[in-house]
């Protein structure tokens, strides 16, 4: 699914996204008018073009396939220093059938200053909190209905595997993107039940958290942006996006 939609965004350039042309293919052609729509100051709601142009990219590369369902300013609460606060979360996706495996999307437009990158990041770290959060709460419905479930005729209770979060639970990755106009960054973390606490309550951690952040080398130099006009770049985006998708679309609950 990746390469065909390579392939079918091919005559995406900044040159062509500029001069307003667009590829042949629907998908491709409704991508590319959107980040057409980003780059025109005719259309000045640039937040909400990039949250079209990333929903075309989430059908096209299934993430609204099977259990999967992309969601738009949805609302977690993030108790933070004993405070209970709120994160709104610019895109997620959820799987409906595990509901905790999440990848978190902030998008901005940034003006021209030097900690701008900075500032996103920690909202968006925040909101993966939130994420995480989230499906904790979750992850603990779940035992509470196993064990309280009535067991069926004829079958032990204890063999029916409740949500399986041996194999879904906080310690998997929240994977994060951060998309500021036509440029792409990728995240990912697995936030552990210290840290939540800690977060939560206040608390000073004994441990050190490191957020991955996906990086390229060109001529020497590491580079975390990835341009949606770069048709290189875009290989990269569209095939970090696929193995994201596999993963959450697989582990079941």
């Amino acid at each position: 699914r990746a390469l065909r939609f390579i392939t079918a965004c091919s005559p995406i350039s900044y040159e062509n996204v500029l001069k307003a042309k667009f590829p042949s293919d629907h998908q491709a052609s409704c991508f590319a008018k959107h980040l057409y729509a980003t780059t025109n100051e005719d259309f000045p709601n640039m937040e909400t073009n990039i949250d079209d142009a990333t929903i075309i990219l989430f059908n096209a590369l299934g993430f609204n396939d099977s259990d999967l369902i992309t969601m738009s300013r949805k609302r977690l609460n993030l108790k933070m220093s004993n405070k209970m606060v709120h994160a709104d979360v610019d895109l997620c996706v959820v799987n409906l059938k595990a509901m905790i495996r999440l990848v978190v999307v902030q998008d901005k437009i940034f003006d021209d200053y030097s900690d701008k990158y900075a500032d996103c990041e920690s909202q968006l770290v925040a909101e993966a909190v939130a994420a995480a959060m989230y499906n904790e709460k979750i992850i603990a419905k779940n035992r509470r209905r196993t064990v309280s479930a009535p067991a069926a005729t004829g079958v032990n209770l204890s063999e029916i595997p409740s949500a399986d979060t041996s194999v879904v639970s906080n310690q998997d990755r929240i994977f994060m993107m951060l998309i500021s106009g036509l440029e792409i960054r990728f995240y990912a973390h697995k936030f552990s039940n210290m840290i939540l606490n800690c977060i939560a309550n206040e608390i000073e951690p004994n441990e050190t958290t490191q957020i991955e952040k996906f990086s390229v080398m060109e001529n020497g130099v590491k580079r975390h942006g990835l341009s949606l006009v770069d048709a290189d770049d875009r290989a990269i985006i569209f095939r970090i996006m696929d193995s994201i998708q596999q993963t959450i679309s697989t582990v079941l609950c």
